[in-house]
């Protein structure tokens, strides 16, 4: 099974839902908290081709992660995104709602993450550098695509990922950050 990190690894599935359809996986060797709901693109059956895919994947994960602490300088660029009292609080709120009172907000969610990454892109003097402007965009081009990476199967909790694969089934090719 494919896992939010990129990765391949050896998974049991437990679990069938034929109306997602989507799949509960447990990784063997890993607690049941990594359990989790896939969709059938993120699996993959065990053969040698897979298996040779596998190791590429994690060969490319190693260098990438090499690479990123070796390209690291004194001079980067810091970027700083400040959370209101206001979006604190509705985190706040949301958490709770959603981990102690097993609700859900309702989707497509304001502000979206473009909205978020909009603002934040928009203040002047957000970086050390007034030459930083395309770093910056640099910035929130990769939170945007991470997000959208991530959304499924890292970003949300348990009990949101089904409301996720139904928004998504309803929502063919929408953006993820609007």
């Amino acid at each position: 099974a494919s896992h939010a990190d990129g990765n391949l690894y050896d998974a049991k599935i437990l679990k069938v839902d034929a109306s997602g359809p989507r799949y509960f996986v447990h990784y063997p060797g890993w607690k049941k908290n990594w359990d989790e709901w896939l969709l059938p693109d993120k699996i993959f059956e065990k053969n040698a081709e897979n298996e040779v895919m596998r190791k590429q994947l994690q060969a490319e994960s190693k260098t990438q992660k090499r690479k990123c602490f070796s390209d690291l300088e004194d001079d980067s660029v810091e970027h700083v995104l400040p959370l209101t009292l206001q979006m604190k609080q509705q985190l706040i709120y949301d958490w709770e709602s959603i981990t102690q009172n097993s609700k859900l907000v309702p989707l497509p969610r304001k502000p979206s993450i473009n909205d978020i990454l909009k603002e934040f892109a928009s203040v002047p003097g957000r970086t050390k550098r007034a030459t930083d402007d395309t770093s910056t965009q640099e910035l929130v081009a990769g939170l945007q695509t991470y997000f959208r990476k991530a959304l499924g199967t890292i970003l949300l909790y348990r009990n949101e990922r089904y409301q996720y694969a139904d928004y998504l089934n309803d929502n063919k090719g929408c953006d993820l950050c609007d």
